[in-house]
């Protein structure tokens, strides 16, 4: 059902040309699907807003028509699913495909409606969650609540540069000059009460260049628009009747709707009772109760094998320890699950060296640092474990990459000395030796400096902590 909905989104996305589309599933939430809309028009917006809903609630009429000819029960439930979740889908709220319509077709004409219209959705939302005791309505409804303000900043400004004639003709940021884009970047600084992360502003700036773009659909349009919308949402009520009907309107009318949202009630409740309980081996972790941490996040994976980080946070806790043969096992459950997760790969090379399996973690260090290139961290571990197994010159090279992204760190300069020293660069070792002695500010990282460069046995490094 959901790659049902998602394809009728991303189709009419591609059929109109949005960009960087992407579509992804949330284990025990849903899916989705994210595109740059551009140069998109109003109704062609809301054309894939309701692309979503519309072909799940057709077929889910198709099934409920097979049902009341054959009477299978299992198809009476498949068909009351997709018309409730369908037609849930079109309730007039956001973040809802339903909520999308109105946003698109009437709301946006006026910055002060579609801050209301949001607003006014976050606060159903949340009080759907306290009603419900559900809270994933909450989340959403917070999150609205809590964008409100800088969603009416971002349209007061596309506004302005719009009625000013200031906006240029383009697609997306990527096609406008850089002094246009950090005009728009100075508007948001200035009209922001706190300061920005890079991050933050860069979305704000996209944001923006696309509500120049918008444009809501002429009067025709809309009128035609709405009248789809409140037909599918007609006929996902007709479909559920279709059904009752099927049923005889005995006591079990709406029981092949509670077996299909019972499902998704209990897999949001599952979800949500699984972040608190990582949220809590967070806790236990960082406190250094690595036992609790362990059994939290054993409990888990027991329910979601397929979690996206407890594996790999139940190998970090068995390195603190020294469990170096778990730790590989649950590392390795993690990378079946996430191959690609930078942390799980480190953290694996960590156990590995331990274990007396240096080219296995040379290797998966390798592996974390082509995912994530830029971590310091993984760039002097494997430096170090190259220097024990005397390849110099690889060990030169991590050792000055890990130089480069952290300069101030004794160790990583001590060990690079000594690479330099065995590859006949005296002059080298010597710069890098000076080096870690201004660098090592403290007695205790002076003290260990100096140990390392007379060669003697070094202190078990720390494997990364983040989870």
């Amino acid at each position: 059902m959901l790659l049902l909905h998602e394809s009728g989104h991303y189709v009419v996305m591609r059929k109109f040309g949005y960009r960087d589309l992407q579509m992804f599933f949330i284990p025990f939430v849903g899916a989705a699907v994210s595109g740059w809309a551009g140069k998109a028009r109003g109704y062609e917006r809301t054309l894939v807003a309701l692309a979503g809903p519309v072909p799940g609630i057709l077929f889910g009429l198709v099934l409920a028509f097979i049902f009341i000819l054959r009477g299978h029960p299992l198809v009476g439930q498949a068909a009351a699913l997709f018309l409730w979740l369908n037609g849930f889908n079109l309730l007039p709220l956001l973040p809802l495909d339903g909520g999308r319509v109105l946003q698109e077709t009437f709301f946006c004409r006026s910055r002060w409606m579609e801050a209301g219209f949001q607003i006014t959705a976050g606060l159903v939302l949340v009080v759907i969650a306290i009603l419900a005791r559900d809270q994933l309505f909450g989340v959403f409804g917070a999150a609205l609540l809590a964008a409100a303000p800088a969603s009416l900043r971002t349209s007061r400004i596309a506004a302005q540069l719009r009625d000013a004639g200031e906006a240029p003709d383009i697609a997306s940021p990527s096609d406008a000059t850089l002094t246009f884009l950090v005009r728009i970047a100075t508007e948001i600084e200035h009209a922001s009460p706190r300061p920005l992360k890079p991050s933050t502003l860069a979305v704000l700036v996209r944001t923006v260049v696309e509500k120049m773009n918008r444009r809501a659909p002429s009067a025709g349009a809309t009128v035609l628009l709405l009248g789809t919308y409140g037909a599918a949402f007609v006929l996902a009520l007709v479909g559920v009747g279709v059904i009752a009907v099927g049923y005889g309107v005995r006591g079990d009318t709406v029981q092949p709707m509670r077996a299909g949202l019972s499902a998704t009630g209990s897999a949001t409740r599952r979800a949500s009772r699984n972040s608190d309980l990582y949220s809590a081996g967070q806790q236990a972790y960082s406190q250094k109760d690595y036992a609790t941490a362990i059994r939290l996040w054993n409990t888990v994976v027991a329910d979601d094998p397929r979690h996206p980080h407890a594996w790999n946070a139940i190998g970090m806790a068995y390195n603190q320890t020294g469990q170096w043969a778990e730790a590989i096992t649950a590392i390795s459950e993690q990378l079946k699950v996430t191959p690609s997760h930078d942390q799980a790969w480190v953290n694996l090379g960590w156990a590995l060296q331990h274990v007396g399996k240096p080219q296995e973690a040379i290797s998966a260090y390798r592996k974390h640092i082509e995912i994530n290139p830029l971590d310091s961290w993984a760039h002097k571990g494997l430096g170090l474990l190259l220097l024990d197994a005397h390849q110099w010159k690889d060990a030169s090279t991590e050792l000055r990459q890990a130089a480069s992204i952290t300069p101030n760190d004794a160790d990583i300069d001590v060990a690079l000395g000594r690479a330099c020293v065995k590859l006949g660069d005296v002059a080298a070792g010597v710069e890098a030796f000076e080096r870690a002695k201004k660098n090592a500010t403290s007695p205790r990282s002076e003290s260990l400096s100096i140990r390392r460069m007379h060669g003697r046995r070094k202190r078990r490094r720390e494997p990364p902590h983040s989870l």
